[in-house]
């Protein structure tokens, strides 16, 4: 949940019919709804949220439900009780609880993350999904996994990006319409590209 920056931007697509968060600290629930509130506009008052006190792995093991996007934003990868978020079962698992074409997205924070972790990371997220594709936005990189393969249709996009609170989303953080568009359309390593850049790693 962090400050609830990333619900807000869900909430503000109104083709969502539901939101599903799982944080494991009550105070973090707490802190964002008080302190942040005014900041991610409230977003845990919308109807279509609900908070559930859990480990993000331990629900989407036990959950018997299935979801279109699955968005992971885990701490650091040496952070205690963080590794469970990068390994085979915990994308196993999301990849059950995925509807047909669902998408898994991934935080990834870079800094302070070794070249070869990533790059293991990277391999074993891929001996689960066959379609990955990441943009690197600064120290963070951006991830995309899905069992099927991509598709960008321009002109829906194009008209969801009309949406004013998107517009404001995208805005504060540089982007205009046609900044968003390009950057769906130049990610730092595209599907067919994956193989090449993995080279020969492990899995974990």
């Amino acid at each position: 949940l962090g400050g609830g920056f990333t619900v807000r931007a869900v909430t503000h697509h109104p083709e969502v019919e539901r939101v599903t968060v799982a944080e494991i600290d009550p105070l973090v629930v707490s802190a964002a709804r008080r302190w942040f509130g005014r900041y991610n506009e409230n977003a845990l008052a919308d109807p279509r949220v609900r908070v559930v006190t859990n480990d993000g792995r331990n629900y989407v093991d036990g959950t018997d439900e299935r979801f279109d996007v699955i968005t992971s934003e885990p701490p650091n990868i040496w952070v205690s009780g963080v590794s469970g978020l990068f390994t085979q079962e915990f994308y196993r698992a999301a990849a059950a609880h995925l509807t047909a074409n669902g998408v898994l997205c991934q935080w990834v924070p870079l800094y302070e993350m070794e070249r070869e972790d990533f790059r293991t990371m990277l391999h074993t997220i891929t001996t689960v999904f066959p379609n990955v594709t990441f943009w690197q936005v600064g120290t963070d990189v951006i991830l995309l996994a899905s069992p099927d393969p991509f598709q960008m249709e321009l002109e829906p996009m194009v008209a969801r990006l009309r949406n004013p609170a998107l517009a404001r989303d995208f805005t504060a953080i540089g982007l205009t319409m046609r900044g968003v568009i390009d950057l769906l359309n130049s990610p730092a390593v595209r599907p067919d590209q994956v193989s090449a850049f993995l080279g020969s790693v492990e899995s974990v």
